[in-house]
């Protein structure tokens, strides 16, 4: 029997496979509240071993997916700070679709 996270997992799962893996990448989502800008540094596998890269990413950042057909549309948001962070919906709109 699959534990109560499992099956919740496995059904988000199965609910984004019609976007993430069958639909396609459609846009961005820009949030209209000022975003704690982050930096990440890493290293690479391959290469200099002393060689350090370093990014730049909102703390809260989303993009939206169109599913194969293109009838239906999907939002994925990430919160990269670590923090808990409340993000409202902007008045406009805040999809930036290709």
């Amino acid at each position: 029997m699959l534990s109560p996270v499992r099956s919740v997992w496995a059904g988000t799962r199965n609910a984004s496979r019609e976007f993430l893996v069958e639909g396609y990448l459609a846009g961005e989502v820009r949030l209209n509240e000022a975003q704690e800008t982050l930096s990440f540094e890493w290293g690479t596998r391959y290469g200099p071993k002393d060689r350090r890269y370093t990014a730049k990413f909102p703390a809260v950042f989303g993009t939206v997916f169109r599913s194969h057909d293109g009838s239906r549309c999907a939002v994925a948001l990430a919160n990269v700070s670590g923090e808990e962070r409340v993000v409202l919906p902007p008045r406009e709109s805040a999809f930036v679709l290709f």
